[in-house]
């Protein structure tokens, strides 16, 4: 439910962000689980279930190795702040 995009320097400055680091959320489908958990369209990865997201491999792994029906636990940068948040898989 969500589309996601590798941070580039040029993003990184765009967003106010030390590093080019992490993954963009680029789209949200209304009503998906990722709509519900509270992710937003330019929200920034930083950890899934407390391991860096550097790029979207690391989004793929943290993803995959996690079971059907559980939840994956997100850090997110917003704005000037970060929050956790919780998304089932």
């Amino acid at each position: 439910g969500l589309a996601v995009q590798t941070v580039t320097p040029s993003m990184a400055a765009e967003l106010g962000l030390e590093r080019a680091e992490g993954l963009v959320i680029t789209s949200i489908k209304p009503g998906s689980a990722a709509d519900e958990a509270g992710l937003q369209r330019g929200d920034v990865i930083a950890e899934i279930n407390r391991q860096p997201v550097r790029n979207r491999s690391d989004y793929d792994r943290a993803v995959e190795k996690t079971e059907k029906g559980k939840s994956l636990l997100f850090l997110v940068r917003r704005g000037e702040g970060s929050l956790f948040l919780a998304l089932k898989r």
